[in-house]
């Protein structure tokens, strides 16, 4: 009798797993489409708002020539009219601004089911730390060049918890689920993005050794050519993430002598879905930016230029 009474528990059990999966599944695809028609509709309003712009340049001529030949008597009238040509284009600003916003918000969507967390998210998510961020924000470790609002050590120092402006959330929200993907410890990944009522958090892996603006160009020399090899190839496989790097500040890179070169503050390159022929991390200029200073040091030239050529070799 025991059996009996197992097995058919057993199957109820599996039914409402399938038929979970399936919703999820449905939810999945459906978020998809939502989003390629949010890209198709920012596309037809941006041909619409290209045409009213023409329209309105024309406006402006005719309003000028009638300003010259004295019909138009004063600047009250003339501002008045200008300013009414100038609405439309104005309206489908706002409108493609306002789609961009959902584009981006249902993408947030749409990775969150379509990626499961990991045991590493996973982790960070079961500490529910929108109940309790106010008790974490300890001492601020911000280093010079963030934009953070702060940035604060949680969990004895193994993660970061970084303070932002509430509108970061729709840029930065895709980040857990892009960066699930990544494998090695030279690039700490976003665990968690939130939001509260005044900010938005993100949770992410500590980086491990000194930031790279804190060492000389004589250190940044000596530093082997394997490590610029490394970091040359962990870009390259951010490219294939749909992420980039941010060159202009130098506190974004760590160097530790046991594992190289980290980075920090990795960006989605898609959260604009109008954006074309976006540029390879991997050019020679950021990344000289990055590793020397006004005297151009050419042992870290030489370095970084072989590391490129290297990785151009292995994607041959």
């Amino acid at each position: 009798m025991e059996k009996l009474d197992e097995e058919p528990s057993a199957g109820i059990d599996e039914a409402k797993i399938n038929t979970g999966q399936q919703e999820t599944e449905v939810d999945v695809q459906k978020l998809a489409g939502r989003v390629e028609e949010i890209k198709r509709e920012i596309s037809l309003l941006e041909k619409q708002q290209a045409e009213a712009r023409i329209i309105g340049n024309e406006e402006r001529k005719k309003l000028s020539t009638l300003w010259k030949q004295g019909v138009i008597k004063s600047d009250e009238e003339f501002s008045e009219l200008s300013g009414k040509i100038g609405e439309q284009e104005e309206f489908f600003y706002q409108q493609i601004r306002r789609k961009h916003t959902e584009y981006r918000l249902v993408r947030i969507n749409f990775l969150s089911h379509a990626k499961p967390p990991d045991i590493l998210r996973q982790r960070v998510i079961d500490l529910n730390l929108r109940e309790v961020i106010h008790k974490l924000q300890g001492e601020n470790i911000q280093a010079g060049g963030s934009n953070a609002l702060g940035v604060f050590e949680i969990e004895n120092g193994e993660f970061v918890l970084i303070k932002k402006s509430k509108e970061t959330y729709e840029f930065e929200g895709a980040l857990p689920y892009l960066m699930q993907d990544i494998t090695t410890s030279r690039i700490p990944r976003v665990l968690e993005v939130f939001e509260t009522d005044d900010a938005t958090y993100k949770v992410m892996e500590k980086a491990r050794g000194v930031q790279v603006d804190k060492l000389s160009e004589d250190q940044v020399a000596e530093i082997p050519q394997e490590y610029f090899d490394q970091f040359v190839e962990d870009i390259s496989s951010l490219d294939a993430l749909g992420l980039q790097i941010d060159p202009s500040k130098k506190s974004n890179f760590f160097y530790d002598n046991e594992i190289g070169f980290s980075i920090i503050d990795i960006g989605d390159l898609h959260y604009d879905p109008t954006r074309k022929n976006i540029r390879s991390n991997i050019h020679l200029g950021d990344l000289k930016a990055v590793f020397t200073g006004p005297k151009q040091d050419q042992r870290i030239i030489i370095k970084i230029e072989e590391a490129i050529r290297k990785q151009a070799g292995n994607m041959r």
